[in-house]
């Protein structure tokens, strides 16, 4: 969990280079909806950032229109 809150503080950086390497290990962890799923939704209820709360919501909704775009 440390390890994911890490990406996604990393995904709010104003450093170019450590945000695209986010991304890079947010698409890996989009290859398991069911795992990153479970991850922002921990990371949502548990971080204390309200940026990084955002950006869970956010993902969350992708993450379920990217699985229900695919199933349907």
């Amino acid at each position: 969990m440390e390890d994911f809150n890490h990406i996604l503080s990393s995904l709010l950086s104003p450093d170019n280079a450590t945000r695209a390497a986010a991304e890079l290990r947010l698409e890996e962890a989009k290859k398991s909806p069911d795992a990153l799923a479970n991850a922002l939704i921990s990371a949502l209820r548990h971080s204390s950032g309200v940026e990084q709360r955002s950006l869970c919501a956010v993902l969350i909704r992708r993450v379920r229109d990217d699985t229900i775009c695919h199933a349907g």
